[in-house]
């Protein structure tokens, strides 16, 4: 983690003795943050699943049907509990020709090949973007946008008419690729998880992926003048080819912020004080209710009128403040 993100999450943690504030962290065995042990925190370890929630994930992917034993041992043994990778492996298996689906199961084609699953997660990601050949360049070019892009921007840097482009957007999203907010044109996709992305940007050749920067860069200097405004780190990145931020870029910029972190506080929110009110400087909030996409619903604030959702993987964060 760098440190002007480390530094951020220290004073929100210094402020939760007073402030009526809900904030969830998530983060690596590996990660040893300095604020652990205090008294207005809980620290919860998630375990990786044990055998039988691994099966029971892999039958709700399947839909309640069931998949031979020995497709569901190997599943269970090469994903070793970790939730995203046994149900991106089941989804894998279940596109494959392995199988062939009956009434109330799933049963073998043929005898099951002893490296017909792969065995890292990345290549089970990658299986299933190749299998979706007619859409897997729409997928790269989202990816080189970043974990999250508006269906406007998209339209922007396509080659694809309309048609096509809402056609192959809704294949992502069905196949659980990408996440929809709204209706085009003013909808928004996310990339399910970073990995996804990553998988999608890494798998790009590099005079293509160069391309694309360089078509995106344009884009928003002709078309997205208030873009370019709130998120210079978006047109930095494409001027530099690199992907950009995997987080929503926040408007937000707390006082005294560390020289340099103004370009890394897209990854972070300031607090709620006991009012509700934003402290620190400004934010880009949404009124009204807005739902969350990970999955978490929002999250009441201890005690008072701001709701703040957290979740650092990523890292993602949605706050509501009346």
């Amino acid at each position: 983690m760098d440190p002007t993100t480390l530094e951020f999450l220290s004073l929100l943690v210094d402020q939760g003795p007073t402030a009526r504030l809900l904030a969830l962290c998530t983060f690596r065995p590996d990660f040893s943050p300095s604020w652990t042990g205090r008294s207005h925190l809980t620290q919860v370890t998630v375990h990786r699943l044990p055998r039988r929630q691994a099966a029971e994930v892999i039958r709700q992917v399947a839909h309640g049907k069931a998949l031979p034993a020995e497709v569901v041992e190997q599943i269970v043994t090469r994903t070793d509990g970790v939730p995203l990778f046994v149900e991106e492996l089941t989804k894998m298996v279940l596109e494959s020709d392995l199988l062939e689906e009956r009434q109330e199961r799933y049963e073998l084609t043929g005898p099951l090949p002893p490296l017909a699953i792969p065995a890292t997660l990345h290549d089970s990601l990658m299986a299933r973007l190749d299998r979706l050949a007619t859409v897997k360049a729409l997928a790269q070019l989202g990816a080189t946008l970043g974990r999250e892009f508006s269906y406007e921007l998209l339209q922007a840097v396509s080659p694809w008419d309309e048609a096509t482009l809402r056609r192959g957007l809704h294949q992502l999203v069905e196949a659980e690729f990408l996440y929809q907010q709204g209706l085009p044109p003013q909808a928004t996709y996310t990339f399910k998880h970073a990995l996804i992305q990553d998988v999608a940007y890494q798998s790009l050749l590099r005079s293509t992926r160069q391309q694309h920067h360089q078509r995106i860069a344009q884009a928003l200097e002709t078309q997205f003048p208030e873009t370019v405004a709130t998120q210079p780190a978006l047109v930095a990145s494409s001027r530099a080819g690199s992907p950009s931020p995997a987080t929503r870029p926040v408007r937000a910029l707390r006082r005294g912020v560390a020289p340099g972190g103004a370009g890394r506080l897209g990854h972070a929110l300031v607090g709620c004080s006991p009012g509700g009110a934003v402290r620190g400087g400004r934010a880009d909030v949404r009124r009204g209710h807005q739902r969350e996409q990970s999955g978490m619903g929002w999250a009441d604030a201890v005690g008072g009128k701001g709701r703040l959702i957290f979740l650092y993987s990523g890292v993602n964060l949605w706050l509501e403040h009346h």
